[in-house]
């Protein structure tokens, strides 16, 4: 399988093959929909956590990137959020404070959250 990556210096932690197509650059990839590139697509805003698929430590530095960059002016952004299942998983998980979610409202973030198979 080819493995697709836009950046040599992240981690060969595999997850989500998808039709043949193993990605190495997800967990967060924070989209601006308003303002888009010469090919008609969503500029990125930021790559966040790109070798670490644990949706608990993912939680938390989405909330410390919404606090870091809470004054972007309104638009109509989105964050998607790649995961895989925890091995180790025992209930619990990532949460979205109230502040991040008053965050995301006043920005226009919309939230995804998109589970991949581990490999």
């Amino acid at each position: 399988m080819a493995a697709v990556s836009l950046r040599s210096d992240y981690s060969s932690h595999v997850c989500a093959p998808y039709l043949g197509v193993r990605f190495l650059i997800m967990p967060i990839k924070i989209s601006d929909h308003l303002n888009k590139d010469d090919n008609g697509k969503s500029k990125d805003v930021a790559w966040l956590l790109p070798d670490n698929w644990r949706l608990p430590d993912q939680m938390k530095a989405f909330d410390n990137w919404l606090q870091e960059n809470q004054n972007l002016s309104p638009g109509e952004y989105s964050a998607d959020i790649g995961f895989c299942p925890r091995e180790d998983a025992f209930g619990g998980g990532g949460k979205v404070s109230i502040k991040s979610m008053e965050i995301m409202l006043r920005l226009g973030l919309e939230l995804y959250l998109s589970e991949y198979p581990e490999d």
